[in-house]
């Protein structure tokens, strides 16, 4: 018989993303499909606390930050297979990769350090001492003055040129005292660096190139994480602490809109934000411990995706593919604590829906 999945076409156009949502009650990773919100599939992984993910370059692995288990989970994308759990330092927070996706940098603020990790023998190569660090970025392209950044919570950025797996100290960007530097995000074109101040509520843009921060923006309280539009344009900023989204304008370094967002009428923290890869202007957002939304850009019109039943506590982070992926059937216990929501596009008379169905 097979298994089918339902794609849905809006605006024409023909593709749809699988949101990654971790699920730290079950120790789980979710397989979501990105218009509908149903569950594709689950692979348990046995995360306790499943921090941050990322997926290599060429997309075809998803990469699982666990701070309580102290490793790095490693997971096929397209077979849905969890290919390795490699033990880094005490309290990872954040991995990045290198352009080629050859090799991954995880961050452990309890020990001090950056794990450089080889993803083809799935081996710690080694080890780089960072005071604090609490978040990595990498240039997306080799070349001359490639670089990585590494925020430190105790304000400050360590700037490093990239030559292959080697990372070698250039100079520290000072963000500020009391800042709580974290999770910092870089443009496609890698010339802008944006690093989460949640402890003044701000946020840093950092040119690359000079390694100077150009502005310090205001936002609500708590930025925990970012996202910057792929034209480079505007910078999407969860804010746990305000229960917004606060949209930046990148030209004007000025706050361009709000978000609030709210579940059952109640302020629902948000921790991540994601954008639709189909060309279609969806934000998605992970707010709460048990609720995926998602809404137009520009239009201020949330809708609950995703929501799981009293008790399941999803993790932090919130990723979506920028292809389509055909998943096999895999394993499904997770999916019963979750409901699918149904969707309403906010203007229905300029949107063409069509839905075709995929069997795996």
């Amino acid at each position: 018989m097979g298994t089918y999945i339902k794609q849905e076409k809006y605006l024409g156009v023909d593709k749809m993303g699988v949101i990654f949502a971790t699920n730290n009650s079950t120790g789980t990773v979710l397989f979501i499909n990105s218009l509908t919100g149903q569950i594709i599939n689950s692979l348990f992984i046995g995360g306790i606390n499943m921090f941050e993910q990322a997926i290599t370059p060429d997309g075809g692995r998803l990469c699982v930050v666990d701070t309580a288990r102290n490793v790095l989970s490693v997971i096929d994308i397209r077979n849905v297979q969890l290919v390795a759990d490699i033990p880094v330092g005490l309290s990872p927070t954040s991995v990045a990769f290198t352009p080629d996706g050859l090799n991954a940098f995880v961050t452990n603020q309890g020990s001090n350090s950056i794990s450089v990790i080889n993803l083809r023998s799935n081996q710690v190569i080694a080890s780089v001492t960072v005071p604090n660090p609490t978040g990595i970025a990498v240039m997306p392209v080799f070349g001359t003055g490639s670089k990585a950044f590494v925020t430190r919570f105790d304000g400050f950025v360590n700037v490093y040129s990239l030559q292959g797996a080697d990372l070698n100290f250039i100079e520290t960007i000072a963000i500020g005292t009391g800042t709580g530097p974290f999770f910092p995000e870089i443009s496609r074109t890698g010339n802008r660096l944006i690093v989460s101040n949640i402890l003044d509520s701000s946020v840093s843009v950092i040119d690359t190139f000079a390694n100077t921060q150009l502005a310090k923006i205001p936002v609500d309280a708590g930025p925990l994480r970012s996202k910057i539009t792929d034209d480079g344009l505007f910078l999407y900023v969860a804010c746990q602490g305000a229960s917004t989204v606060v949209e930046i304008s990148l030209t004007t370094l000025a706050v361009f809109r709000r978000v609030r967002i709210r579940n059952n009428n109640r302020n629902s923290p948000p921790s991540d934000v994601a954008f639709d890869p189909a060309g279609n202007q969806f934000v998605y957002i992970r707010n709460g411990q048990r609720f995926i939304t998602r809404y137009e850009r520009g239009l201020i019109n949330p809708l609950v995706l995703v929501q799981s039943t009293p008790g399941t506590i999803l993790g932090q982070s919130l990723l979506v593919t920028p292809v389509f992926y055909t998943i096999p059937t895999g394993t499904t216990a997770a999916i019963s604590t979750f409901r699918r929501q149904s969707i309403r596009p906010s203007k229905p008379w300029l949107t063409k829906r069509i839905v075709n169905f995929y069997r795996l």
